[in-house]
């Protein structure tokens, strides 16, 4: 797969499209003007879909608990495979986001 390179020459991008869902290993080499192959490089990747969504559970709410006009809710760690999470809050018929973020030790309000 021909690769575009740029400077400073170390690192590179390639975005492989229509992969099925799954897990892969990549064997990566790299050529020179003379066609020499480098030593072989092993990648792991995953790429997730519907089967991978469809699988995602709620988070437990372990507490609710009310400190001045703040209300602070307790939930259970994310196990290593969440990539994420987010928190929703609903007060009659208005949802409105929380917090987003990669790791639940990162949110801060929305």
């Amino acid at each position: 797969m021909p690769v575009t390179t740029t400077n400073p020459l170390d690192t590179i991008s390639v975005f492989i499209n229509n992969l099925g869902e799954g897990s892969y290993s990549f064997f990566i080499y790299t050529y020179d003007a003379n066609k020499n192959s480098s030593i072989r490089v092993d990648a792991l990747g995953v790429v997730y879909d519907t089967t991978y969504e469809r699988s995602l559970l709620n988070r437990v709410v372990t507490g609710v608990r009310k400190a001045g006009d703040t209300a602070i809710v307790s939930i259970l760690t994310l196990d290593t495979t969440s990539l994420g999470t987010r928190f929703h809050i609903s007060i009659g018929q208005v949802i409105r986001l929380i917090f987003s973020a990669p790791r639940f030790s990162e949110c801060s309000p929305a």
